[in-house]
């Protein structure tokens, strides 16, 4: 639902996970922690980065070779790692959060061993080396001296512990190996399985930042409100609307992250691209337990269907409380009428029965696409949908995006049965190019959508279509490819690899021809004249998901060396920086 800010850390995929209902211990992660990095295999670890690197530009492996190596240098104080298990995994576990320099001295390095001794020896050094000393203290733990440096080593059942500070070493002494943390299966799998995983306590941060969180939402909050003020220039009841709208979504985001107890997760590296995958646990008789008890996750089957050409596809598994809660289609909030007529007709189409929306659009010279909801009742969604366009001639949009007119013409034509109805729409420059940054605003929505929008209502047994195009020739053509699954986006291999590298069963899943979609938008950011090199040919798609389970949201991503190849050609002209070279 909510897009996240996290790019620091990548993800092992759970397609096909299966899952368990028992509670599973991770003990190399003792109780109390709070923050855990963990990788499987240092030399594993460092080989799939280089092989991703060359992958994405020959010969930038070399590059990351000799920067990862200084990097392990630096970790061992140039001593050679030993006594490990093939692919050992080490887990950095942080008892207290970062903040300070005392904080980081409380961690704890964990690495999975074969040779206690040897690992020791190694790390700290042998006892017939000049300058060491090793000792042990009856606290169990050996205590190893070398010149001014001491170090602590713990066996913690298959893991070494190695701790910088005596009271960080006295501390874990005292937590039994057995107790390691417990997590749902799920997490724990994605934690423990992927090349590198993550493990944050949020019931600590919460605790820890709480106030902090609340404060920071608070700010958020009215600054939205500022922005729909300005925006709305001078029109309460628009302004009220889209503050409302943006405070429920906010409002969200913030009680989700107050009710999360864990989040767990980690990255897969391949050479064909990076996956992401993090989870959620939450509290189930939160508010985001209750409301997540109430979603579904399903497989994606019918987004393959969509006709290829697109730079946008989507699929939703619907509710009729996730469609209030993401404030109901996106043609309602950009376009939609506003106050009582935008309630009637949310009301409307949830009393209808949204199931699975799935849509795909493209941008330039005009937005064009298809978009199919399933309803329980579709007949009642489409006259939902027709008179939320006849409203708008007769209150203003709340949306950013203004409406000058509106035409609605009902038995416009008709195709292999489905009776449309035409809906064409004019945008207001004027009226937009009159709120802060309108001008640039005006001009981007000018080259992406057009002056106008057309779009063609109708409906069968149980599904509602709109379809995008300017003619009805074209509307028609779009609903040949989707009824006879021809051309279908399924036949496309990046598609599919996104697909395959996100979680089978989704409750929303976006997949984006990045370099193409980004390409449309710099074609109308840079001044006229100025080179762009634009994608490279294939479609190369960024994957997207979230599936909500009770209990527990999971995010998956998907990023492929292609995309990346593509974006940086894209951008190779302008020294890497198109907007700053450009400007």
């Amino acid at each position: 639902m909510h897009a996240s800010l996290v790019r620091a850390l990548l993800v092992a995929i759970l397609s096909g996970v299966s899952v368990l209902a028992d509670d599973v211990p991770l003990k190399q992660l003792p109780q109390g922690a709070v923050l855990a990095l963990q990788i499987r295999g240092l030399d594993r670890t460092q080989s799939r980065i280089i092989a991703l690197a060359d992958q994405i530009q020959p010969g930038l492996g070399a590059t990351v070779r000799e920067q990862t190596d200084q990097l392990r240098k630096q970790l061992f104080e140039g001593r050679e790692l030993k006594g490990t298990v093939p692919d050992a995994r080490m887990v950095m576990v942080a008892f207290e959060f970062p903040t300070s320099q005392e904080a980081l001295s409380s961690a704890v390095l964990l690495i999975e061993t074969e040779n206690y001794k040897e690992l020791r020896d190694a790390l700290g050094g042998r006892p017939d080396e000049p300058g060491v000393k090793i000792t042990h203290d009856d606290a169990g733990f050996d205590v190893v001296q070398r010149d001014d440096r001491t170090l602590y080593f713990q066996e913690r059942g298959r893991f070494t512990a190695v701790v910088t500070e005596r009271a960080a070493a006295l501390a874990l002494a005292r937590k039994k190996e057995a107790d390691g943390v417990r997590l749902p299966a799920r997490l724990a799998r994605a934690f423990d399985e992927s090349d590198a995983g993550l493990y944050v306590n949020m019931r600590a941060v919460n605790q820890e930042f709480g106030e902090a969180i609340q404060n920071f939402s608070e700010q958020l909050r009215g600054l939205l409100e500022f922005a729909a003020a300005a925006q709305a220039g001078g029109d309460a009841e628009a302004a009220k609307a889209q503050a409302e709208t943006s405070q429920r979504m906010i409002r969200g985001v913030f009680t989700f992250i107050g009710d999360l107890d864990v989040v767990a997760g980690g990255i897969q590296l391949e050479p064909s691209g990076v996956a992401l995958a993090l989870i959620g646990d939450v509290k189930s008789d939160s508010a985001s337990g209750r409301f997540l008890a109430e979603l579904s996750a399903g497989a994606h089957d019918y987004v393959n269907r969509l006709p290829r050409g697109s730079q946008m596809y989507v699929e939703m598994n619907s509710s009729p409380e996730l469609f209030r809660a993401l404030g109901g289609t996106g043609m309602l909030q950009q376009f939609g009428p506003s106050g009582a007529a935008l309630e009637k007709q949310m009301k409307e189409l949830m009393e209808a029965g949204p199931r699975n929306t799935v849509g795909a659009m493209r941008f330039g010279k005009g937005l064009a696409g298809i978009n199919v909801s399933m309803y329980e009742k579709p007949q009642k969604a489409l006259e939902a949908s027709i008179q939320a366009s006849e409203a708008m001639t007769q209150n203003a949009s709340t949306g950013p995006v203004r409406i000058k007119d509106v035409k609605v013409e009902r038995n416009a034509g008709k195709h292999r049965g489905i009776t449309l109805t035409r809906v064409e729409m004019k945008f207001d420059f004027d009226a937009m190019a009159g709120q802060p940054g309108g001008e640039l605003a005006v001009a981007q929505m000018r080259a992406l959508m057009g002056d106008h929008l057309i779009q063609w209502m109708g409906t069968d047994q149980d599904k509602l279509y709109q379809i995008m195009e300017p003619d009805l020739d074209a509307a028609k053509a779009q609903l040949d490819q989707l009824l006879d699954n021809k051309e279908s986006i399924a036949a496309e291999p990046s598609f599919a690899e996104a697909l395959e590298h996100l979680p089978r069963e989704t409750s929303l899943v976006a997949l984006v021809d990045m370099p193409a979609m980004m390409g449309t938008v710099l074609r109308q950011m840079v001044p006229a004249g100025v080179p762009l090199a634009g994608p490279a040919g294939k479609p190369t798609f960024l994957g997207l998901a979230l599936a909500a389970r009770p209990a527990e949201l999971e995010l998956g991503l998907w990023v492929s060396t292609a995309t990346v190849q593509q974006m940086m050609q894209m951008f190779q002209n302008f020294g890497g920086n198109p907007i700053q070279a450009a400007y």
